[in-house]
């Protein structure tokens, strides 16, 4: 380089030093792509081609590859279903509702199997005393047969559960007895009811004349509403999955109850200090259920 100033020089080298690493960058770009091109031709999906226009036997591999995936899902998930606990969805309110009721509750109880599908710990859900009105309305919407951990059980959850009576826990805001621990071997039964203002303690005093032992969620121990906490059966159902997950009370709460309820939790010390009423919870040796009581305990067996 002569008759250039050093500088000069030294910009020339860079300048050719830049063009040699731009160079090796648009071959290592390049490669990559063909690279992705192959990867994806062998995976059977080739950018800007048609099914039709892929490899036949490609197009066999990339289903039975899909089909393989979607049915590990499945397994899996029914599996982590029959982990989790039972929840009954008690539909034997069908002549007490109205056609809007009865939509609404269909409605309600796709929400609850989507909750369920996208959980880490799902549950097996029993619709029991399931009626022809919402029978109906399920077999109407797509899909709904081939649903996963879902079980569509004509007979009452009493009849359904025989032989495990002593099991059956009723969830009701009417009962005084608190929930306080998540047992995985009972079962959870929340009333398919939508109006529940209209049809007050129904729930309540259907399990007193069964015998079933009744519990509420302990809202007024965690939280404080601006409104009468009247919960969905969607929402009864995510708080359920959420607390049999975290264990956690406050945190199922706070992550499932509508803002528009006024939700405000209460601090470790207020929750603590107001623990009033009664606590249950099943003996899992014995079988029987303890109901607490001013910090006394007293275990009751429920007579079939």
């Amino acid at each position: 380089m002569q008759g250039v100033s050093k500088r000069v020089a030294k910009h020339l080298r860079r300048q050719e030093m830049w063009k040699v690493k731009k160079a090796a960058k648009k071959e290592a770009k390049k490669a990559a792509r063909e690279e992705a091109k192959r990867q994806q031709q062998k995976d059977g999906v080739v950018s800007g081609q048609k099914d039709k226009e892929i490899d036949p036997v490609l197009q066999q591999e990339r289903r039975e590859h899909r089909l393989i995936q979607r049915r590990e899902a499945q397994e899996d998930f029914v599996r982590r279903c029959a982990e989790g606990a039972r929840v009954v969805v008690d539909c034997g309110f069908d002549d007490q509702m109205t056609e809007k009721e009865l939509k609404s509750l269909g409605q309600q109880v796709m929400y609850v199997y989507a909750s369920n599908k996208r959980a880490p710990s799902p549950c097996t859900i029993y619709l029991t005393e399931l009626g022809p009105s919402m029978e109906k309305r399920l077999s109407g919407l797509a899909g709904t047969q081939n649903w996963h951990g879902f079980v569509r059980e004509p007979r009452p959850y009493v009849e359904a559960f025989a032989g495990e009576r002593e099991k059956l826990v009723y969830l009701t805001s009417d009962s005084p007895n608190s929930l306080t621990k998540w047992d995985r071997g009972a079962v959870y039964i929340i009333g398919g009811i939508v109006d529940r203002n209209r049809l007050k303690r129904v729930t309540y005093e259907k399990a007193l004349v069964q015998g079933i032992v009744t519990a509420r969620f302990p809202l007024q121990e965690y939280v404080t509403l601006g409104s009468t906490p009247v919960l969905t059966v969607n929402h009864v159902f995510d708080i359920l999955l959420e607390f049999q997950h975290t264990n956690d009370w406050r945190a199922a709460f706070a992550k499932v109850l509508p803002q528009r309820k006024g939700l405000n939790l209460r601090t470790s010390s207020e929750a603590g200090g107001g623990m009033g009423g009664q606590q249950v919870e099943r003996q899992q040796e014995e079988g029987k259920w303890l109901v607490r009581e001013e910090g006394e305990e007293q275990a009751r067996e429920e007579k079939g």
